[in-house]
């Protein structure tokens, strides 16, 4: 007997919670996905038009979201129930970064995301200079799987400079 497909109309009214998943599509286990958050990031005030979440510590999240207007960081999780749900991935380019951005990117073609809409993602350099050639290929492999994709420059007197100056 051939297998048959768990994603047709009449298999989706048994389990409403799980979302179809694309067939053939790697999704990372639970404990490489960014949780989903079911309230509000935004406490008070103006809420950001997008959100930044780091795909691991000391990815520039938290800098980028000093520095850009109206962004904010989405404390490591999809801002699924705030007004404006997109978000931006934010990685810096060494192999765990890359990594970790690859999970929530394909975390978000999974639908694992609640109502948050992933925009694209943010590349913030390790170092100055040209990344070697297996980082590029890992890049590209993130940059294909992403909306959209935006490169950091590398800002030589960025880390000079407490972020409140900034």
């Amino acid at each position: 007997m051939a297998a048959q497909p768990i994603n047709d109309e009449s298999d989706s009214d048994d389990y409403p919670d799980v979302p179809a998943v694309p067939a053939g599509l790697r999704i990372p286990p639970p404990h490489r996905r960014a949780p989903v958050h079911q309230n509000p990031v935004a406490a008070s005030g103006r809420a950001p038009a997008v959100w930044l979440l780091g795909a691991h510590g000391r990815s520039g999240a938290g800098t980028l979201a000093h520095i850009w207007a109206p962004a904010a960081d989405s404390g490591g999780g999809w801002p699924a129930a705030d007004r404006y749900p997109g978000v931006v991935v934010v990685a810096r380019t060494d192999f765990d970064g890359l990594s970790a951005a690859q999970d929530l990117v394909l975390q978000a073609a999974a639908g694992l995301i609640g109502e948050a809409i992933l925009l694209g993602t943010a590349l913030v350099p390790y170092a100055p200079g040209r990344l070697p050639k297996s980082l590029r290929r890992k890049a590209e492999i993130v940059a294909a799987a992403s909306p959209a994709l935006w490169q950091i420059p590398w800002v030589e007197d960025l880390p000079l400079h407490p972020r409140g100056e900034l």
